[in-house]
């Protein structure tokens, strides 16, 4: 299996990006090897992946993989931290690992898939999409499961072999250096334990620190962003800044305690759209231990109420300028468009109409 750890910086005109095996940016990958092992008495034959609607092109990879083949989850515990699921895989001779398999390889990639008995596939942890996109998970032991045929798909005469788990650790993941920031999510945690303060860093929420580490957000059309600490074991410092260097930093907005608390940090801007924007964390006088980054972007709120006349109002809050389209739903599952919306500066009011009489509605905002 061989598990490694890389940060890797897909551009959007990726392969894997345009292929959807990978998101755009800086991420952080688990990466392994797997090998499905033809243990049988018998050849699995799988036939020609042209033209056959079981298998698609990985256009990364130049070849076909057979879908759905495997699907691979990081795991604490019960809760599954992090996933590839229906992972395609290519079956082809690789190698034979049976001192009585056939004496050649027989199947390959792109013209007739399958695996003799005694010899196994490999699937390289170098190949595109193989790996679990770990980014943002916290340092600590976990299991890294592989499950072969996980729909059931292929007639085995067990399957009893088909799930292997393997113990792996992650270790602090490198965003204590600001050319190694990483990006936010909604929510992300990580051990500040190992972390440490850069020479040239600024004091953060002018505290000296001494064990930070960054990210980095760029901003979508928003109102407004609130970034803050709750959730965290420490005493936090928290600063946002612009700057493509430690040496040109500019200072935005920065917080040591929000909300009432003596340890938590909580800040909230407008952000200017497509700006690169560096979130700095930090422990109040040396302070470390498991933080919790909680980041939330306001693009867009809905109203609704009644006018005089008993008609229903829709009032849209929106990023000033932008289009807006409204969907519409019965069961919070299944949107249909209805119309688009241009967000004025301040609240845009909608006339929807009467209340419909047979049943309740539900609506929403999305800005493309």
């Amino acid at each position: 299996m061989n598990p490694t750890l890389e940060t890797h910086t897909f551009a959007p005109d990726d392969c894997e990006v345009i292929d959807g095996l990978a998101r755009a940016g800086k991420r952080r990958l688990l990466r392994f090897t797997t090998e499905v092992r033809n243990t049988g008495t018998l050849d699995l034959s799988l036939g020609d992946p042209n033209g056959n609607p079981l298998f698609a092109m990985n256009n990364c990879a130049s070849q076909f993989e057979r879908s759905e083949a495997a699907s691979y989850r990081l795991l604490s515990g019960a809760s599954v931290v992090a996933s590839r699921l229906n992972r395609p895989l290519c079956f082809q001779d690789s190698v034979a690992w049976d001192a009585g398999a056939p004496p050649a390889p027989l199947f390959d990639c792109n013209t007739m898939q399958g695996l003799q008995h005694g010899w196994s596939a490999i699937a390289d942890g170098s190949l595109p999409g193989q790996y679990i996109d770990v980014t943002g998970v916290s340092a600590g032991d976990y299991i890294l499961e592989l499950r072969i045929d996980p729909g059931g798909t292929v007639v085995e005469m067990s399957e009893d072999n088909n799930v292997v788990q393997v113990p792996i650790t992650i270790g602090f993941d490198g965003s204590d250096k600001f050319a190694d920031a990483l990006p936010a999510a909604a929510r992300i945690t990580v051990n500040t334990t190992a972390s440490t303060k850069e020479a040239g860093e600024p004091n953060h929420a002018g505290n000296s620190g001494g064990h930070s580490v960054w990210f980095c957000w760029k901003a979508p059309p928003a109102l407004n962003v609130t970034i803050d600490t709750f959730g965290s074991t420490f005493d936090t410092l928290l600063a946002v800044y612009t700057g493509s260097s430690l040496a040109s930093l500019t200072p935005v907005t920065a917080n040591d305690n929000a909300g009432g608390t003596t340890t938590q940090s909580r800040v909230s801007f407008v952000p200017t759209e497509d700006t690169l924007y560096f979130i700095a964390v930090d422990g109040a006088n040396g302070a470390s231990g498991d933080l919790v980054l909680n980041l939330l972007a306001d693009t867009g709120r809905l109203q609704l109420s009644l006018d005089a006349g008993g008609e229903l109002i829709l009032t849209l809050y929106g990023v000033p300028g932008r289009t807006y389209t409204l969907e519409e739903s019965l069961d919070l599952k299944t949107w249909s468009p209805l119309f688009d919306v241009f967000a004025n500066p301040g609240p845009t009011e909608v006339p929807l109409g009467p209340p419909e009489a047979n049943g309740v509605r539900f609506y929403r905002a999305v800005l493309p």
